[in-house]
């Protein structure tokens, strides 16, 4: 979002506008329509890229936000630099 907010020359977005509303791609440039497109695959091949599907992704997410321990531990794991791809789910080894 930075990123596009520098290439968009703007500091920030309305807040009741949702960029990726299917309403306002018409209104964008073709390069931002087609970031905003692609976004959702490159996430979906993130997620997967990390062992996980969208609804572990989404679950996981949802803990981050509701959990302080769970968000402390995923923390902590992200400052260390020790988590393997399948690890957050238990279902991967550490190395």
């Amino acid at each position: 979002v930075e990123r596009l907010m520098r290439s968009l020359q703007v500091e920030s977005f309305p807040e009741n506008i949702n960029i990726s509303d299917p309403n306002l791609l018409p209104f964008l440039s073709p390069r931002v329509r087609a970031v905003v497109e692609a976004f959702p695959l490159q996430a979906e091949a993130i997620v997967k890229k990390h062992g996980l599907d969208s609804e572990e992704f989404n679950q996981m997410l949802k803990a981050t936000k509701t959990n302080p321990i769970f968000r402390w531990k995923i923390q902590k794991q992200l400052r260390i630099g020790d988590i393997h791809p399948a690890a957050a789910t238990g279902r991967g080894e550490r190395s």
